[in-house]
């Protein structure tokens, strides 16, 4: 049963709202009937209904926060070697918590400002925040992480220097690439998506910003509390742990502190490996390199894309009006009664003709019934049974009432005349007549616009919906004279189906094109950008395929991940790839160690932290919010199996060679200094004998038979320094060098010959 009511002008409309929502509590209300079950839509039942996703969304956005703060301490607790009671100096859970904090003042920045501005806001943008923080949160470690990898003995400024320096690679990356993607995201038709694109695009940016002034300013407080032995909670003094043994369990378990070695160059003490780091560089990375486990490798990935191939062909298009809805919402069933029962025989379709002909004239009346019999007869119409317009109801009734047809001078009158009777009124509202001011000179009211209906069947299914709905349009293209278009609600969801694969099409091709081109500005190796575009690639294709495969459509919803899952998948593909080819190991192998161990922990982090930021949208009963959650867990998932399996297997494989742009052969003492290049490598300094003359530079016999040796060789062959020779161990002379750019070096020789 269908009502219809006025929704215009503003004060009826107004009405008939309350009169809808009236309704809707009293039907709401009803008691339950054995004999009759019955369910009920009007024309704000949709937009009610979404919001609520939205009401479900901000106290699990709170949940997150505490969620990634725990997260965050956790990281960032470090302990006394041999030990399990906490460094309170080393340790940073308030920075962590801060961290986090700083994260989603980024993501509501963003919100209250476009906002402000005017920019449309909808429903689904309340994913966004978890989305922002999640990649907030994951800068926060790469700054932290920068500032616990310098040498503690160092001033502070020097440190923030240095920290500054490091992690401002990694974020901008992290920036540039979701900011690209989202970029890309922002040329797509659903409106959603754009709007989307647009928010996430300004939190990011905004989150960045916070991070080098807000955050990197509480990384230096931070510092200074190390550098002067300071709890990092209670800021008071610490007990160093030197003394710990000795100390009550009170001291032990909140009062201990590690000092800095006043001898910069001991690393072990001011330089500390994480586990982390230990274990991708002496577990992780050794087992994934061993030939058997290449081999299994290579099979999984064929394997992986074989499925995400099957998921891809199989791919379900749209996003149906009922998937917007809640579990418990009302409307829910009532749209799947009309999926059940009436979109397969009955559901009406309105056709509008814009501009009306001269309807005095006979011939164009003919022309006006042949069109409507056309639409009424096309495979998905009911047929002319189920044609339902007012020109017919007019000529019946005047050959029914007066024994007449309608003639052709009076034409209008007459159909004026019949639009005015009471029983009659109801078609009125099918029929535009001119104002005023638009009557012609002949001062006869004509009728500018006017609709009819049909009824349709074979409309239960996305393809046949998509199907009928280009069948009616290239319809309405062969009346071009009268202007024609189509319309029915469902029309605004079988458009979202019908654009979603296109775009999704170019979406990936303007990814992969604009991430090949940082690829291209970021990895001195031009074929890396290969293995990035290849990865990116691969990563979408087994987002779409898997999550077919998790039951879910590729909608707006859908599309919006995948925009996402660019960002990501470069993030991801780009700092291992960049670890890879930056290294100045000759071994494959040992490239991929020490890659790994730079950059394996950070982008576990990442991934976890992204995934927790998400995690509380699985418990909200709605296909909206849940799909944002499987495809995200799809990313990050795929991503880092990308990231931390695939492509140090396929790296170590095929690409062999050093960086195009220089490799570490050519580098010289101006372009990095051997301490830092040394750590970056885990090497322990050995000692080195200098010759109590300009020119002869000496190594001891166990530095050259060390597998790293090469690398320290050729650090030390600029071509003002002379001869690098073996001596004995007996004959040596030590120092520890120093971090001098070329120009120095000849000074530091100097200098050693003093000693």
């Amino acid at each position: 049963m269908l009502y219809h009511l006025k929704f215009s002008p503003d004060n009826t409309s107004f009405v008939s709202g309350l009169w809808e929502m009236e309704l809707q509590r009293r039907l709401m209300e009803y008691p339950e009937d054995r004999h009759i079950r019955f369910t009920f839509f009007h024309s704000m039942s949709l937009s009610n209904e979404i919001s609520r996703n939205a009401d479900t969304l901000a106290p699990l956005f709170i949940i997150a926060v505490v969620f990634l703060m725990l997260f965050s301490v956790l990281c960032n607790m470090r302990l006394v070697p041999g030990t399990l009671y906490v460094d309170w100096v080393l340790s940073k859970p308030t920075l962590a918590m801060l961290g986090v904090l700083n994260a989603g003042m980024g993501a509501l920045t963003s919100v209250g400002f476009l906002c402000f501005i005017g920019v449309t806001y909808t429903q689904i943008i309340g994913v966004m925040p978890f989305i922002c923080l999640s990649v907030g949160v994951n800068n926060m470690f790469i700054l932290v992480g920068a500032l616990q990898a310098t040498n503690r003995a160092h001033p502070v400024e020097e440190r923030m220097s240095e920290a500054a320096s490091e992690a401002a690679v990694a974020i901008t990356i992290t920036m540039l690439t979701d900011m690209l993607s989202y970029g890309v995201g922002c040329y797509t038709a659903p409106n959603a998506v754009l709007l989307f694109c647009i928010y996430s695009g300004v939190a990011v940016t905004i989150t960045f910003f916070y991070q080098v002034s807000f955050f990197l300013g509480l990384l230096a407080v931070s510092a200074r509390l190390e550098e002067s032995g300071r709890h990092c909670m209670l800021f008071f003094k610490t007990v160093s742990t030197e003394d710990y043994k000795s100390q009550s369990i009170f001291v032990k378990l909140f009062m201990l502190g590690s000092r800095p070695h006043p001898d910069s160059h001991h690393q072990k003490m001011n330089q500390p490996d994480t586990t982390m780091i230990v274990f991708f560089r002496d577990v992780f990375a050794p087992f994934l390199m061993q030939p058997i486990v290449k081999g299994v490798v290579i099979v999984w990935i064929f394997i992986y894309l074989a499925i995400a191939t099957y998921g891809c062909i199989n791919v379900r298009l749209g996003l149906k009006p009922m998937n917007l809805l809640v579990a418990d919402s009302y409307a829910r069933p009532h749209y799947a009664a009309l999926e059940d029962y009436f979109w397969k025989y009955g559901s009406q379709l309105q056709i509008i003709v814009n501009n009306a002909p001269d309807l005095r004239d006979p011939k164009e009346r003919a022309n006006i019934k042949a069109m409507v019999h056309a639409f009424a007869s096309t495979p998905h119409s009911i047929g002319d049974d189920g044609v339902q317009f007012w020109m017919d109801e007019v000529t019946y009734f005047y050959q029914h009432e007066y024994n007449t047809s309608l003639l052709d001078p009076a034409a209008y009158h007459m159909i004026e005349h019949f639009m005015e009777l009471p029983e009659y009124e109801t078609w009125s509202e099918d029929i535009s007549w001119e104002t005023d001011v638009e009557i012609g000179p002949d001062d006869v009211r004509r009728i500018k616009a006017f609709r009819f209906l049909i009824g349709l069947r074979e409309f239960a299914e996305t393809t046949q919906q998509m199907e009928t709905t280009t069948m009616m349009r290239n319809l309405a293209e062969e009346y071009p004279q009268y202007n024609v278009t189509t319309f029915m609600p469902l029309w605004l969801f079988i458009d979202q189906y019908m654009q979603v694969l296109p775009n999704v099409i170019q979406d990936i091709y303007l990814a992969i094109a604009t991430m090949i081109m940082i690829a291209l500005l970021l990895i001195p190796q031009p074929l890396c950008a290969l293995w990035v575009a290849l990865a990116i690639i691969s990563i979408d294709v087994g987002v779409i395929g898997y999550m077919t495969l998790w039951g879910v459509n590729l909608d707006a919803i859908s599309m919006i991940n995948l925009v996402i899952s660019i960002g990501f998948s470069v993030d991801f593909s780009a700092h291992v790839t960049y670890g890879y080819v930056v290294s100045n190991e000759d071994n494959p192998t040992d490239r991929v160690r020490m890659a790994l161990s730079e950059l394996g922990w950070p982008v576990v982090q990442g991934g976890v932290s992204t995934l927790l930021g998400m995690c509380m949208l699985a418990t909200v009963d709605a296909y909206m919010i849940v799909t944002f959650f499987k495809t995200v867990v799809l990313v990050i998932t795929i991503g880092l199996l990308h990231a931390l399996v695939f492509l140090p297997v396929l790296l170590s494989m095929f690409i062999r060679g050093f960086c195009l742009f220089g490799n570490d052969k050519s580098l010289s003492l101006s372009t990095l200094s051997l301490p830092k290049m040394m750590k970056k490598r885990k090497v322990k300094p050995s000692p080195i004998v200098l010759a109590p003359m300009l020119g002869n530079i000496e190594y001891p016999s166990n530095l050259l038979q060390d597998r790293y040796s090469h690398s320290a060789r050729s650090f030390l062959e600029p071509a003002h320094l002379a001869t690098v020779r073996s001596v004995p161990p007996s004959h040596m002379r030590y120092f520890d060098w120093p971090a001098v750019p070329a120009s120095h070096a000849t000074r530091s020789v100097h200098h050693a010959s003093r000693l």
